[in-house]
C-alpha cells in the first residue's frame, strides 16, 4: 500500500516568493558481490526547509532494496514518509513535511536518512534522484505562512561491484587521493581543491559510521588529513567518504593486519 501522503505533496506546490539552493547528494562506492551496505542522502545547504519531496532510482537487477534506516528529520511517523511499492523495480519515493509546518535546518554533511542495499548482480547501478509523473524533486520553506519553493541541486552516485582489490590505488574519484593503501598503519588523505571545513566519514563496509569529523585549514590540502590505525576497530576494508558542495567522494581503505 502507497504510504506517501497528498497533502505532504500538495504543500510542496506551494508560491515562489524566493529562491534559495539546496544540494542532495548519493555518494558514489565499490562493494563486493553479495555485501550489503547503505548509501545515505546527504545535505549542503539544508537551512530552514519545511518540506522536501524526490525519487530515488537504481538499477533493480544489480542492486536489492532492504530497507531505510537513520532518519534524521522531525517526524511523528518515518513510514509515512517512504513510498516503498516499486523498490523492486528500482524506484524509493519520499516526502517530508515538518509536523508543525516550520522551518528545520541540518548542518553540512548530514545525512536525511539512509538506504540499505544487497549487491545482487554485477557490474555498476547508478543512484540517482529523479522525479516521477506525480512527485517532483522539490523543496521549499515557510515566509509569512506561505511556501517558498527553493532550487535543489543533485548529485548522483554510482555502485560499482567487483572484487576487493589487491594492488595499491593511491589515485581515487578526482579530487580524492589515498595513500598507501592498502597500508598497515594508517592513510594519508589529499585533496586536489581546497576543501576546508568539509565533512568526511569512516564507515565500515557494511554502511554503519565509525568516525566523522571535518577537513582541517591546511596549508598544503596535498596531505590534508592523516588517519591512524586507532580510527579502526581491526583490519579490514572501510569506505572513507568527503561531503562537499561539489558532491560526495568515496574511496575504499584496506587496512592490513
Amino acid at each position: 500500500m502507497a504510504r506517501l501522503l497528498l497533502p505532504f505533496a500538495l504543500v510542496l506546490l506551494g508560491i515562489n516568493l524566493g529562491r534559495g539552493q539546496l544540494v542532495l547528494s548519493i555518494p558514489s562506492t565499490t562493494v563486493q558481490p553479495g555485501a550489503e551496505f547503505a548509501s545515505g542522502v546527504a545535505v549542503n545547504n539544508f537551512t530552514d526547509v519545511a518540506a522536501i519531496s524526490f525519487a530515488v532510482r537504481w538499477d533493480p537487477g544489480v542492486l536489492q532494496f532492504q530497507d531505510y534506516s537513520d532518519f534524521n528529520l522531525p517526524t511523528q511517523n518515518v513510514g509515512l514518509h517512504f513510498g516503498t511499492d516499486s523498490v523492486g523495480m528500482g524506484l524509493l519515493t519520499f516526502v517530508w513535511l515538518h509536523p508543525q509546518v516550520e522551518n528545520y535546518s541540518l548542518p553540512n554533511g548530514s545525512e536525511l536518512f539512509r538506504l540499505n542495499f544487497k549487491a545482487i548482480g554485477t557490474g555498476s547501478s547508478p543512484v540517482n534522484f529523479d522525479s516521477t509523473a506525480t512527485l517532483k524533486i522539490n523543496a521549499s520553506r515557510v515566509v509569512n505562512n506561505l511556501p517558498v519553493d527553493l532550487t535543489v541541486q543533485t548529485n548522483n552516485g554510482t555502485v560499482q561491484i567487483e572484487p576487493m582489490a589487491t594492488t595499491d590505488a593511491p589515485k581515487v574519484q578526482n579530487f580524492l587521493s589515498i595513500w598507501p593503501n592498502p597500508s598497515a598503519s594508517g592513510f594519508h588523505i589529499g585533496l586536489t581543491g581546497s576543501c576546508a571545513g568539509c565533512v568526511w566519514r569512516v564507515t565500515g563496509w557494511q554502511g554503519r559510521q565509525l568516525r566523522q569529523g571535518r577537513i582541517p585549514n591546511a596549508t598544503d590540502m596535498r596531505h590534508a588529513l592523516y588517519l591512524d590505525r586507532g580510527v579502526f576497530p581491526g583490519p579490514g576494508i572501510y569506505l572513507f567518504s568527503v561531503y562537499s558542495p561539489a558532491g560526495v567522494r568515496t574511496a575504499k581503505l584496506w587496512l592490513k593486519d
